[in-house]
């Protein structure tokens, strides 16, 4: 009963004691406003990071409990757990991009923290393929555009009936 009470007690104690100023300076560390951001990003990754643990915990061992051949894991083996899978999603996911490199060499470039395509030569020679290519459609269509008005001219306004013709 005494082992309850004293924590209780300091708890209690601690909760409801005020600022004490002694005359000296303050303690407190001002940080600046990037390492603030920084402290918050690893502090939420953290608790995601526990959060996840304790969530493999209790599926694995709500599982233990209809499988007896699964042993019960700690929060310890759930920690190490979710750091291997953490592992292996990096691992995967370091693969991939490495992959697109592969894939396509030199077609990336760093901009900033991310990457993206680079503006090499063959997408202006493929601009102006397509623009000559264009070019040439259009002049075929006025070519057929003469041919049309001149059969409409010789055959009484009519249009060919066939493509043929």
């Amino acid at each position: 009963m005494l082992v309850r009470i004293i924590p209780i007690c300091i708890l209690i104690l601690c909760s409801c004691s005020s600022l004490a100023e002694a005359g000296m300076p303050s303690a407190s560390i001002d940080l600046t406003e990037i390492a603030q951001l920084r402290l918050q990003s690893i502090s939420f990754f953290l608790l995601l990071f526990l959060l996840s643990a304790w969530g493999l915990k209790k599926l694995w061992n709500m599982l233990a409990r209809d499988f007896p051949k699964l042993p019960v894991i700690t929060f310890k083996t759930a920690l190490a757990g979710t750091f291997l899978w953490g592992l292996m999603f990096l691992f995967v996911l370091t693969m991939i991009s490495g992959a697109r490199e592969l894939l396509t060499p030199g077609a990336w470039e760093k901009d900033g923290r991310t990457y993206r395509l680079t503006d090499s030569e063959s997408e202006q020679e493929t601009k102006a393929a397509a623009e000559a290519l264009l070019k040439e459609r259009r002049s075929k269509l006025a070519e057929l555009r003469s041919a049309l008005f001149m059969h409409v001219a010789t055959h009484d306004g009519n249009y060919p009936a066939k493509i043929e013709d």
